[in-house]
């Protein structure tokens, strides 16, 4: 073997055992925790809990989770209480940090995202964006063009009214059905219905 293969040889070895040391900075990730309850507000025997496509999480005997490896943004969370009925609950979340999340069998979330007309979210805090839950009645602020309101019975129905400086003529209204097998989330875009 000639002296400048050689040389040629012992670089590229050099190289490729050094590659593995050269690598991209790992993404952050992020861990959703909390505690699963029955409808009673029981801890709930068996539960898991899954983000997006992402494989499940189990409560342990105390009802206890904790799910690891979120990537900020936004995803889809559920909790499926095995051995509460078998039944589902399904809700949008926003992560930026690590976040602590309690799940209840047969109650789930309402979320909502205020966008402009051009469907940009809304965050200018100056804009004085509300959602009101009609029934029953509460008012929620935007808080960077984001709007939820806490837990209230799946399978009843609730109607969402948004407001732009608490203008009724550029209100905006959904009626829903509270359903279990899908995040209740809503998207309000200014100049549409």
């Amino acid at each position: 073997m000639s002296k400048v293969k050689a040389i040629t040889f012992a670089f590229l070895l050099l190289c490729s055992l050094s590659l593995p040391l050269i690598s991209a900075e790992e993404p952050e990730t992020l861990t959703l925790t909390g505690k699963v309850y029955d409808i009673d507000g029981n801890v709930a025997e068996r539960t898991s809990i899954k983000v997006d496509s992402m494989t499940s999480s189990w409560s342990d005997s105390e009802g206890n989770y904790t799910f690891s490896g979120i990537t900020p943004g936004v995803h889809t969370v559920r909790a499926y209480f095995m051995n509460n009925g078998h039944t589902v609950v399904y809700r949008t979340m926003y992560f930026d940090s690590d976040m602590e999340l309690d799940w209840y069998e047969g109650l789930n979330w309402i979320t909502a995202e205020l966008h402009d007309a051009s469907g940009e979210l809304i965050d200018d805090e100056s804009s004085n964006l509300t959602v009101e839950l009609i029934e029953p009645n509460h008012i929620e602020s935007a808080s960077e063009g984001k709007v939820e309101f806490d837990l209230l019975p799946i399978g009843s129905y609730y109607t969402l009214q948004s407001l732009t400086d608490g203008n009724e003529q550029n209100s905006h209204y959904v009626h829903f059905k509270m359903l279990d097998n899908t995040p209740n989330h809503f998207i309000f875009t200014q100049g549409m219905n």
